[in-house]
């Protein structure tokens, strides 16, 4: 009786392993493929912005991308990710007043 129990227990045991096993791998790919499409390429995206801006000569639009970039990461980082979306960071980039129109605006 105690061979018999002792081997159903193995089996339980291993058993619930592989399903542990197998669960947390595909919740890891999940996590990667959601911090791949919301992280991971809206800031490639951002950062060729910024080099082609540099290669261009433009350092002031160089550095308020930066420093921009910078802002957002904050306050991503200091949400761990869950308040902040960094997702939509060239939306919002886009949406930001440029100095060059609120200089336009100045001269109206």
């Amino acid at each position: 009786m105690s061979k018999k129990f002792l081997l159903s227990f193995l089996i339980v045991c291993a058993i619930n392993v592989i399903t542990c096993y197998l669960f947390c791998s595909m919740y890891r790919r999940y996590c990667d493929v959601l911090l791949l499409s919301g992280v991971k390429a809206p800031i490639r995206m951002f950062l060729k912005g910024i080099q082609e801006d540099f290669s261009d000569g433009n350092i002031d639009n160089t550095r308020e991308k930066i420093n921009f970039l910078s802002d957002e990461w904050e306050k991503f980082y200091i949400t761990n990710g869950m308040e902040y979306d960094i997702g939509n960071l060239l939306v919002r980039w886009e949406a930001k007043p440029n100095k060059d129109m609120q200089e336009e605006h100045k001269d109206e």
